[in-house]
């Protein structure tokens, strides 16, 4: 006996579409990867699993898309063993990433603080994960593709079923999700946030009205990095940490307007005095950013 297991976890598309920033699409969609590769390292792990889609190399985290086909070879009982493994794997990986990211962004709170963004946090990540999977008979007298789509038309019945977790969401909401309540402490959130952007390093990343739910706060936070003396630091999250710097939406959509500027200046058959025109204004304008990078205007806390 044989059974084909097919699981998928979510949400993608909101979690995708919420994002801000170009580092918060990659970051989003990264997280995802990140635990689904956790599902799939789990399958790959029992004697009698064969993981189908995808296929990762070791030790793999990014790239791994959010549903996962493993062919299992034994009785009912055995598939429905290792899917749920799977989602454990999965909710495991999940609950690490938001300790890691909650631990680093509360690191200066007081213990009323504490208790108080905590009770906010958990419950808003418990109920975050969407998991779904499904384990179907594999008959060997009939192709693949057919024992795939069987196995499909299960899991679309599955998701008509989705799990609604109650919870209560009080109070102000996130500015990204619009659905979730914005952590606060018994100061509220104002006076909260407020010391939450004096307290950032990068002063752009909250900006004056942002409010955060956990989840906004995971995607938002979870590649930082703790010093661990002189040049040396560690990634709060090693597997979702960020090597490099993302461009702006702004700056990819000026990336036309700037080739075509590049193009002009050294194109020899355009007239000498309009490039030479086009030269001193693009000086101007570098000079003039060079200025406001060395005298920033830094609002009040």
């Amino acid at each position: 006996m044989s059974e084909i297991i097919v699981l998928t976890i979510g949400p993608i598309q909101n979690y995708i579409g919420q994002a801000r920033r170009t580092q918060d699409l990659w970051q989003g969609s990264r997280i995802l990867s990140y635990l689904a590769g956790a599902g799939v390292y789990h399958a790959s792990q029992q004697a009698s699993a064969r993981v189908i889609y995808p296929i990762v190399e070791s030790n793999q985290t990014d790239n791994i898309p959010n549903r996962i086909v493993v062919l299992w070879d034994g009785d009912g009982s055995g598939a429905q063993s290792c899917a749920e493994g799977m989602e454990t794997a999965i909710r495991a990986a999940w609950q690490e990433v938001s300790k890691n990211t909650r631990d680093f962004f509360v690191d200066r709170l007081g213990e009323r603080s504490l208790e108080n963004v905590v009770g906010i946090w958990q419950p808003q990540v418990n109920a975050w994960l969407e998991c779904y999977w499904v384990a179907v008979p594999y008959d060997a007298k009939l192709d693949y593709a057919v024992n795939l789509q069987a196995a499909n038309n299960a899991m679309g019945a599955r998701k008509l079923l989705r799990n609604f977790p109650p919870i209560q969401e009080r109070g102000r909401k996130c500015s990204i999700t619009g659905e979730h309540e914005a952590l606060q402490d018994e100061r509220g959130y104002v006076t909260f946030w407020e010391d939450q952007r004096a307290n950032q390093k990068n002063l752009a990343l909250l900006g004056k009205h942002k409010r955060l739910s956990a989840i906004s706060t995971i995607k938002w936070f979870a590649h930082e990095e703790v010093p661990l003396g002189g040049d040396q630091w560690r990634p709060i999250n090693p597997a979702l940490a960020i090597q490099y710097r993302f461009p702006s939406t702004s700056s990819i959509a000026a990336v036309p307007f700037k080739c075509d500027v590049l193009e002009k200046l050294a194109d020899n058959t355009v007239d000498e005095r309009a490039r030479q025109r086009l030269a001193e204004a693009l000086e101007a304008y570098i000079e003039s950013l060079l200025v406001a990078f060395e005298n920033p205007v830094i609002p009040d806390p």
